[in-house]
Formats: structure tokens, sequence, C-alpha cells
């Protein structure tokens, strides 16, 4: 008897599958190395299993395996499916085929076959993926911080100039356009040879543009956004499934206003430059509460503005002065000289606090700026 007894269909399926126990492995192996001929075929069958991508070479692989199920008085079905020889056994007799050996080899088979063909997919994906990338997307971002104004080029032209604390994060795609997303402000001048999709996401809102100028604005304190639509025409749309109908179709001197809900409202024959001269240090306040005032300061500035008495928040005014040419100090005596108020320092916070202060200095007559008209409410 030999010192290495030939395995059986089943331990050579559990071999093949890696399933066999320690002792088993080492039958196995044993066997492969006192019968080469025979026991190659069975390497490369465990070599398909384990790596389907792999083409074993110098093996006959076709008369070895052929060899080998004589051998185990089996046929081929296949390549690597098995079934009992009927009516025969090695010396001619009867073969007595178990309730379950049958079905084992059909399974083993298939597992196979499925392990070939997952090794095929993955093979042919690699080459697709190498050969045939997908469409290249460009990001980039960029940020000002408070009392920092910027122009960004956009190319083919194009720019966007950002007002002070403004993020704007552009996305480029050859298959879909660019995409812009802004928190803060900024101002669009798309040129004609920008002839790919151009949108702009801002706060609820969707811009999509072409050949135009427009501004927008956003800020995570402000309820609503806004564009305005200096040159061209821009389409408006909220972003949370307002249907279309709801949107606007804006041209030149109109405003589009997008409020939470996704709803679009617009108004004709607007003043494009109370709005546009944010992005450039030229501050409008329209009948605006002195809250809002004082954050625009604050972000105009770079400073941390607040207001001792929340009761002055709720005073209104008209007021127009330039960012770039009157000094922090100026503007927050004229807004203390227009409240009645005074100004107290207190670490990196500056305070308006209700009163006038004995050591207020009178603002100059001939100041760069103006309050046009004043409400108390």
């Amino acid at each position: 008897m030999s010192a290495y007894p030939e395995p059986d269909e089943a331990l050579v399926s559990r071999y093949i599958a890696g399933e066999c126990t320690a002792d088993e492995l080492s039958q196995v192996e044993s066997w492969i190395a006192a019968h080469p001929d025979d026991g190659s075929v069975v390497l490369v069958l465990r070599q398909r299993a384990e790596q389907p991508w792999v083409v074993p070479v110098r093996v006959d692989v076709p008369s070895a395996h052929r060899r080998l199920w004589e051998r185990l008085g089996l046929d081929r079905v296949g390549d690597v499916g098995l079934r009992a020889r009927a009516g025969r056994s090695r010396n001619g007799g009867a073969v007595e085929v178990g309730a379950g050996a049958l079905p084992q080899r059909k399974s083993t088979g298939w597992i196979l076959f499925g392990v070939g063909v997952t090794g095929v997919l993955m093979l042919c994906l690699m080459f697709i993926r190498a050969f045939h990338p997908g469409p290249r997307v460009a990001v980039h971002t960029y940020a000002t911080a408070a009392g920092q104004w910027a122009t960004i080029p956009l190319g083919d032209g194009s720019e966007a100039s950002l007002g002070p604390a403004t993020t704007l994060r552009i996305t480029t795609s050859a298959s879909t356009g660019t995409t812009a997303a802004v928190n803060g402000q900024a101002l669009f001048v798309v040129t004609h040879q920008h002839r790919a999709p151009f949108f702009v996401h801002v706060g609820n809102a969707t811009a999509r543009v072409l050949g135009t100028s427009f501004y927008v604005r956003h800020y995570t304190t402000d309820h609503v956004a806004r564009v305005v639509v200096v040159e061209g025409r821009v389409s408006l749309d909220g972003m949370r499934g307002v249907p279309t109908r709801h949107g606007a179709v804006l041209s030149a001197n109109m405003l589009g206003v997008v409020d939470d809900s996704g709803r679009v409202s617009a108004t004709s024959n607007i003043a494009v430059e109370d709005y546009t001269g944010g992005a450039a240090g030229h501050l409008v306040f329209r009948q605006a509460a002195v809250r809002d005032i004082v954050a625009e300061l604050s972000r105009a500035y770079g400073t941390d503005i607040q207001l001792a008495d929340s009761t002055l928040g709720q005073r209104v005014f008209t007021w127009t002065l330039s960012v770039k040419r009157v000094t922090l100090g100026g503007a927050l005596d004229a807004l203390a000289a227009a409240l009645g108020a005074h100004v107290i320092k207190s670490g990196s916070v500056i305070l308006i606090a209700p009163g006038p202060s004995a050591s207020r200095k009178s603002v100059a007559p001939h100041s760069p700026y103006t309050f046009e008209s004043q409400y108390g409410r």
C-alpha cells in the first residue's frame, strides 16, 4: 500500500475549495508530491479558485485532468464539473453513489464556475478603469476673512468678486459644466465665451447663467437668498423640490429672493448698486434695522461689534458709507451719534451703549459718509 493514499473525490473538492482540515491538507499535498502528473491538476484548480485571474503555465492541464478523473473513476463535465460514471467502478464493478455525493459534485462545479466568472469580471473592470477613466472633476475652494475682499478668476475671462467672510467652492466638470457654491456674497461676471453650463448655489437658491453679470448673497444669519442681475439673464429656482412653475427668469435690474421654503419672488426696476456694492466695500442700508447694520459693520471691518441694549437694534436707518474710505472709528462715531449712544471698547469686543458719553467726540461735518435720513422706532 502506498504511503500516500489517493484522495477521494470529496477530499479533492474540499482541498480545491480550501476547506480541508490540517490532517487532510497534509494528506493531499503529500499525495501531490508523490504523484506530480496527477497532482498538478489539483494545484491548478486550487490556484484558479483562489486567483482566477492567474493563468498557470508549464502544466499539461487537459491530460493531467483526464488522468486524475479516470483514476477516481469519474468523467469530466466541462472544465471542473464532475459526475459519477454510471454503472462502473475502477475495476468494472457497480458504483454506489451516496445520497449526498452527486449534489456535492454539482455544488463544487458551480462554485468554481462562479469564482471564474467573478475573476473575469474583475479583470474587465480593471481594464475599463485603466483605459476609460471617468470624467475629470476639479474642485477649488476660496475664502475671505472678515474685513477682506478678493477677486477670483474663473477662466475664459470670467471672475467672481468676493465680499468679506465669504466662502466660494468651484466645481468644474467637462460633462456637467461649472457649479459655484457661495456662503456670503459675491459678484459674478460670466463672459459669453464660457459656453458650458454655469450654476450658482446660494442659500436655498439655484441660479443658472450664461454670459451675464449678477450678484448673490446669503450668509448663515440671512433669512433669504438674494440674486441681483446686472446684465443678461438668470434662471432662478429653489433647491428644496419646489415645482419649476415657482421659479423665475431674471433680467437686468431685477432682484430675485428665495426664502427658506424654496419659494421664489422677483422685483423689477431696482437700484442695482444698493446690492452689488457690498462685494466692493460700499454699503447701502435702506430702512435697515440697526441690529443688521451692526452685523454688517462687524463683517466688513473684521471686528466684533455688539449692542449693549437690544432696544437699540430695533431702530431703523437709511445710511450709505464706503468701508474702504471710512475708518472703523469714524463709522462707529457716526452710528453712535445717530442713535444717541456711545461706544465702549471691552477687550476684543466693541459695545454700543445707550446714552451719550462725556468724552465722546463729535462727528466731523464733512465726513465721506452720510445718514440720508433717520428714523427712531
